[in-house]
């Protein structure tokens, strides 16, 4: 019986594996399974870095690219050359593999403003400004500020050059070469703010080859040696200061360095902390750079604010915290969108007689509310960054008389401009609002 059942046995059993009842169910669980969503914040350790190095390199396409790769695992940052929203994307596919559509990720990391001048960068102020003004070097009494700015108007009438170094002479009681970063901007070359170049006696303080060649080098540091002159020349910096500051670098050759050096409190930092957000958008990590938010009491003192200068016979009569136009309280921190209570304070008459109508102008008049609270807390805003449109989510509260929450979609179409946006959902007196809760 034996030599009987152990064949019969082994023929049933590759005849069920050859067809798994079990395979079509799996499948159908599969297809149905939800993508798991989660919001995380993380911050990138130097361990990540090296890890983003190395899973970008295999994407590399270039000998650009590769030395970008390799720098972030390096220099432990990102950098206008190697951007975080170029590299990020493919570490979180592999670091939170779990994660799906509808994600999202707030990374925080590193950033280098360092910056070489190139040779067509570092300009030596020709003899002949000098001789234009009658004199052999700038002083007290000639400002080198305009004159150099004038000659860079002059010198690139179309400029593609963002920042130069300019050496000219000083007259200090020495007659030496003094050095300053000059940035062009749109309204033309500009000194950045808080700028310090590193000094001759600067550079004596070090000692060795340092006060020697009046430099810094693979053997000095500068972000060793910059961070303890900023404390001595700057004893009273606060947290959040930044200080620009040029230095000269041998390797090989004499350059001009630049960076942007931030003191949180203790200490001067090479490397700035900055918070972006990414998305999940089904099928890959993407950079987000919407900026989201809840209108705070005293963003609605912004709105009232802005009645009391523009429509004045709108605000309360005894309280300096509410208005009627849009309805804004920085006391009860919501817009009042009672009919009742604005037909009551509307001075003008510029609600239609017909409810529907006034209702539907009440909810459109917050398209312009929220837009003057966004050019008012965001004057810098961009419409772009990383190549990525910029829009904002703001969320706000209603009294109707109920209390709810609404948000309110704008993008950002020129500097510290917006316009609102279309969305699904939307409510029906305005279709740039959806309801929250």
């Amino acid at each position: 019986m034996k030599k009987i059942f152990i064949p019969i046995l082994t023929i049933l059993l590759i005849g069920l594996m050859g067809c798994n009842p079990m395979a079509d169910i799996y499948k159908q669980l599969e297809a149905t399974k939800k993508p798991f969503a989660k919001t995380i914040e993380y911050k990138l350790t130097d361990a990540d870095y090296n890890t983003i190095a190395s899973v970008s390199l295999v994407a590399a396409e270039n000998a650009q690219d590769s030395a970008a790769c390799k720098a972030i695992g390096t220099y432990k940052s990102f950098a206008d050359s190697r951007p975080a929203a170029k590299y990020i994307p493919p570490f979180l596919a592999y670091k939170f593999p779990a994660l799906d559509s509808g994600s999202i990720a707030k990374l925080t990391y590193n950033f280098d403003h360092s910056y070489i001048f190139s040779s067509s960068e570092t300009i030596s102020l020709p003899q002949s400004v000098y001789e234009t003004l009658g004199i052999t070097a700038f002083d007290a009494n000639n400002d080198p500020t305009s004159n150099i700015q004038n000659y860079l108007d002059s010198a690139y009438v179309n400029p593609t050059i963002s920042r130069a170094v300019v050496l000219y002479n000083y007259d200090d009681g020495t007659n030496t070469y003094t050095t300053s970063m000059y940035a062009y901007y749109d309204n033309g070359w500009v000194v950045p703010t808080n700028q310090y170049t590193i000094s001759d006696e600067d550079y004596e303080s070090i000692g060795g080859s340092a006060a020697h060649y009046h430099n810094f080098s693979s053997s000095y540091d500068p972000n060793f040696y910059i961070p303890r002159m900023l404390l001595h020349h700057f004893p009273y910096a606060r947290e959040g200061d930044q200080m620009h500051v040029v230095y000269k670098y041998y390797s090989g050759g004499l350059s001009y360095h630049y960076n942007l050096y931030t003191f949180d409190g203790q200490q001067w930092n090479a490397l700035e902390e900055k918070q972006e957000q990414y998305i999940h958008n089904g099928t890959e990590w993407v950079f987000d750079p919407t900026v989201k938010f809840e209108m705070s009491c005293d963003d609605y003192q912004i709105i009232v604010d802005w009645t009391k200068n523009n429509k004045p016979n709108y605000m309360h009569p005894r309280y300096s915290n509410t208005e009627y136009y849009f309805g804004a309280s920085s006391y009860y921190c919501n817009f009042d969108m009672r009919l009742t209570t604005r037909r009551s304070n509307d001075p003008d008459n510029l609600l239609p007689s017909d409810d529907a109508e006034a209702t539907k102008e009440l909810w459109q008049r917050l398209d312009q509310a929220v837009n003057i609270l966004l050019e008012a807390k965001f004057p810098d805003a961009q419409p772009e960054i990383n190549d990525v449109p910029v829009y904002y989510e703001v969320t706000f509260s209603t009294y109707e008389p109920e209390r709810h929450k609404y948000m309110i979609k704008f993008l950002c179409t020129d500097e510290g401009k917006f316009t609102p946006v279309d969305q699904d959902g939307a409510i029906e007196y305005n279709s740039h609002i959806v309801l929250v809760q």
